[in-house]
């Protein structure tokens, strides 16, 4: 994404941390801790914990890293109203899904934000605990079920034929 045309520079001008999917993250980590502790110098920082878009039909495990600080976070839930193309169908491939979502003649968000929620020591103490207590309280206001579905699954998904070819 960091060098995608146009979304590259205007994510970069947003301070975006960007991650690798096939290397160890700790950096961005130690980034994520600095941003999050250090208020002064750094906005407030959004994160989208499944890593990747989904359906809608239910929520994918969150990674650890925006939970790893042990602060607390203000979940939020998007909603997508839409009429003529749906923003997070994922099985058009990048180039034609946002060809269809920047000439579509509009879309609705609905976007609710959660009551902060502080992590106990527990949560603290593991990041996957405190990711996955978020995560199902996310997926219950969406009224969903919880998916142990993969990034990997979901691209080996993609490169099916739904035609069968």
């Amino acid at each position: 994404m960091r060098n995608t045309l146009g979304i590259g520079r205007y994510a970069r001008s947003l301070r975006c941390l960007f991650v690798k999917r096939t290397e160890s993250n700790n950096g961005v980590h130690k980034a994520i801790e600095e941003r999050v502790t250090d208020r002064k110098s750094w906005p407030p920082l959004a994160f989208f914990p499944e890593g990747t878009t989904t359906n809608g039909q239910a929520v994918l495990p969150f990674k650890t890293g925006a939970f790893k600080p042990g602060m607390p976070v203000q979940p939020v839930v998007i909603r997508y109203k839409w009429h003529h193309i749906d923003p997070s169908d994922c099985a058009l491939g990048t180039w034609v899904h946002l060809a269809w979502v920047w000439f579509s003649l509009y879309t609705l968000i609905e976007i609710e934000y959660l009551p902060v929620y502080t992590p106990s020591d527990a949560e603290k103490a593991d990041p996957a605990l405190y990711a996955g207590n978020v995560r199902r309280l996310i997926a219950d206001k969406l009224g969903v079920p919880l998916s142990e579905a993969t990034f990997r699954e979901k691209l080996a998904y993609l490169k099916e034929d739904p035609k069968g070819k």
